[in-house]
């Protein structure tokens, strides 16, 4: 992620070009859940956040999760920026 960190957009993305669709596991702390989505912070990888985006199948599991709540979650690489990855098709684990 250091990387990324000053780079033009396009320049990042062609760095991170090929992290996309990948899994990945990640485990943090919950900083907030949203509709769709959840928000990791304080996660042990070198990234400062993820953000886990769940189908509808998983809603009302994510739904009861609580701030500061530790997880383990697993997804697919969508999106990689200079803080944050983005992981779609998430489940909690």
């Amino acid at each position: 992620m250091g990387l990324l960190k000053g780079l033009p957009r396009v320049q990042g993305d062609k760095l991170t070009q090929p992290y996309i669709g990948k899994w990945l596991n990640v485990s943090g702390r919950v900083d907030n859940i949203y509709e769709m989505f959840v928000v990791l912070r304080e996660t042990a990888a070198a990234y400062e956040g993820v953000i886990l985006f769940f189908n509808d199948t998983w809603k009302d599991r994510f739904h009861l999760l609580q701030i500061d709540q530790r997880i383990s979650a697993i997804g697919k690489v969508r999106e990689v920026q200079s803080s944050d990855v983005h992981l779609e098709r998430c489940e909690l684990v």
